[in-house]
């Protein structure tokens, strides 16, 4: 049995009429491959883009990371000198506690002269007083026994 030509296209044309449903599901199947591609393009192209605000978000925190290294620099010498400043206002504190307890010793120390000069001025007004008292006494007497014109 030999196959004639007419055979023979009549099996090519019913294999490609069986492929036929075949390359049209292909052509779809490429078109729905291109189509992923361009969305996969697309997505690679927003993923760079977002790579490169990353890579500036990057460099942005790395000199905000400097700068913060420097304030910490600049906190750490503060600190240093508050402490110094600490210190040196603690002595000044316990001198000024030694002047003011001196400053009330003095106080009352004036206070106490203070009052010895009162109590001074009372005596010396009373021994005036006595004073004046005695010589009228005396220039009386002087006077009764005329000594002392009247």
């Amino acid at each position: 049995m030999a196959l004639t030509s007419d055979d023979l296209k009549a099996i090519s044309q019913l294999l490609v009429n069986s492929l036929q449903p075949i390359n049209i599901r292909l052509d779809k199947m490429d078109d729905r491959f291109d189509q992923m591609d361009d969305r996969l393009d697309k997505m690679d192209d927003r993923l760079n883009q977002m790579d490169l605000r990353f890579d500036k978000m990057d460099d942005r925190l790395d000199k905000m990371d400097l700068r913060f290294d420097k304030m910490d620099d600049r906190l750490d010498k503060m600190d240093l000198r508050f402490d110094k400043m600490d210190d040196r206002l603690n002595k000044m504190d316990t001198r000024l506690d030694v002047i003011d307890m001196k400053q009330d010793i003095t106080a009352k120390k004036l206070d106490d002269l203070s009052l010895d000069v009162k109590i001074f001025e009372r005596d010396i007004r009373r021994d005036i007083h006595k004073l004046n008292d005695q010589m009228e006494t005396v220039l009386e007497v002087l006077k009764q026994h005329e000594f002392l014109p009247l």
